[in-house]
């Protein structure tokens, strides 16, 4: 019976967690709201503070994003021997598939180079959600034609 019990908290606590984190955007200018307010921490070094603000709008289960931004603070040190201290960011462009998808593309300036981010937002029944995030050092990639 305990284990029942237990089993039924857990799925709760899973629910919740998952209801949680799956708020959404009522209008596209909230997403450019968003996009900018999580790149401006981007730019600053405030990598925790970028997380917070995109946790409650992305789709990955609150497991999965606890985890990436464990393996991104890993990672960390050795993007800042590389790239140098945050400097700051800037919006590069805004690409749009149809009525419900818009992927924000950003730079996240560097002493020594710059790094570009992705945001894929789509708008279901409820409004928009960040359905996907990535970040990569291909700047070619920003340029028509390179991919």
């Amino acid at each position: 019976m305990l284990r029942i019990i237990f089993i039924s908290l857990c799925l709760t606590v899973a629910s919740l967690s998952a209801a949680a984190q799956s708020q959404t955007l009522a209008t596209f200018a909230e997403v450019r709201k968003l996009s900018d307010g999580i790149m401006a921490s981007v730019g600053a070094g405030n990598y925790e503070g970028a997380w917070k603000q995109m946790k409650p709008y992305a789709v990955v289960p609150a497991a999965e994003f606890d985890a990436f931004s464990a393996q991104f603070n890993s990672q960390l040190p050795n993007i800042l021997q590389r790239y140098g201290s945050s400097s700051g960011s800037e919006f590069v462009r805004e690409e749009r598939a149809g009525e419900s998808l818009v992927r924000l593309v950003y730079l996240a300036k560097h002493e020594r180079s710059a790094m570009r981010w992705f945001f894929v937002f789509y708008r279901g029944p409820k409004g928009w959600a960040l359905s996907d995030f990535k970040f990569d050092g291909n700047l070619i990639g920003l340029f028509p034609g390179q991919g």
